[in-house]
């Protein structure tokens, strides 16, 4: 079984669901829902009508928490999951890695709050998927544009 964390439907979840699935045909997709929303409040549904939009294969699963911190409840999961399964479960996290250093600092450091998680679980096999956003090369359209 492997489990993808997504903060959503995105092209990084997309990606990263394209690594599990040669892995193994058992992928499930968690994404984390912060705050006090209830599932009610409708905001899980529209996190699941958006997914179907997109179909990327793959199951998703909304969790909770109330907390800022994501790990906890995936952490959560993977351990019903263990309970439940006799099989080996991966966790594939996706990681955006901007191809430029100074891009790099302002993303969300989840993944590496996860996988330190993880990491405490021998029975859990954990790894970070890079994924290099593609940004469109604004020089070209800069040059273009000065010119005309």
């Amino acid at each position: 079984m492997v489990v993808v964390p997504a903060a959503g439907v995105s092209r990084l979840a997309q990606r990263a669901i394209s690594g599990a699935l040669p892995i193994s045909e058992n992928v499930i997709t968690v994404a984390v829902v912060t705050g006090d929303d209830s599932p009610a409040a409708g905001r899980d549904d529209e996190l699941q009508e958006r997914w179907a939009r997109r179909n990327p294969g793959p199951s998703l699963a909304v969790l909770h928490t109330e907390y800022a911190s994501a790990a906890g409840p995936v952490l959560a999961f993977t351990g019903r999951l263990r309970d439940q399964r006799a099989g080996q479960i991966v966790v594939l996290i996706p990681v955006a890695t901007p191809d430029r250093p100074r891009y790099r600092f302002p993303h969300d450091h989840l993944d590496l709050m996860l996988a330190a998680a993880l990491y405490s679980r021998p029975d859990i096999v954990t790894a970070r998927v890079p994924v290099v956003p593609h940004l469109p090369d604004r020089q070209h359209g800069a040059s273009t544009n000065a010119l005309s």
